[in-house]
C-alpha cells in the first residue's frame, strides 16, 4: 500500500509541475517566451520615441517610419531598422534597433548586429 501511495503522489507531483510550466509558456522574460515581429516593433519605436524624447537621438528619428523588421544571429534577435534618406550624415541614415526575442532592447546604433571576430590572433571583438 505504500508503495502504491508513493506512485500517485509522484505521479501528481509530475503533473503538477508540468502544468507550472505550460502556464508560464509566452510570457516575456522566460527563456523559451519570443516575441512576434508586430511586438518587436512596437517595442523598438517605444525606445526610438524614449531616445528621442530624452534628445539622444536627433528629434528627426521620432517620425521615421519602419523600414522592415527581420530576425537575424544565433539568438534571432529582431532588427527593427529605420531609414531617413535626408539625413546629412551618410553614416547615419539607417538607425537599427536590435530586440531579443524575450523583448529586451539590446542595442540602437546605426550599423545593426554587429559579429564578433578577430584579428589574427588578437581577442574576439565587434567594431
Amino acid at each position: 500500500m505504500k508503495t502504491f501511495a508513493s506512485a500517485i503522489a509522484l505521479v501528481i507531483s509530475v503533473v503538477l509541475s508540468s502544468a507550472a510550466g505550460i502556464a508560464d509558456e509566452g510570457k516575456p522574460g522566460h527563456d523559451h517566451a519570443v516575441i512576434s515581429e508586430t511586438r518587436a516593433s512596437e517595442i523598438a519605436t517605444a525606445e526610438v520615441q524614449k531616445l528621442t524624447a530624452a534628445k539622444k537621438l536627433d528629434a528627426e528619428w521620432a517620425g521615421i517610419s519602419i523600414a522592415k523588421a527581420t530576425q537575424a544571429g544565433k539568438a534571432k534577435d529582431w532588427v527593427v531598422q529605420y531609414d531617413n534618406p535626408a539625413a546629412k550624415d551618410t553614416t547615419k541614415k539607417s538607425l537599427y534597433v536590435i530586440v531579443a526575442p524575450s523583448g529586451e532592447v539590446k542595442a540602437v546604433n546605426f550599423k545593426g548586429i554587429q559579429k564578433a571576430h578577430s584579428h589574427g590572433s588578437g581577442a574576439a571583438h565587434t567594431h
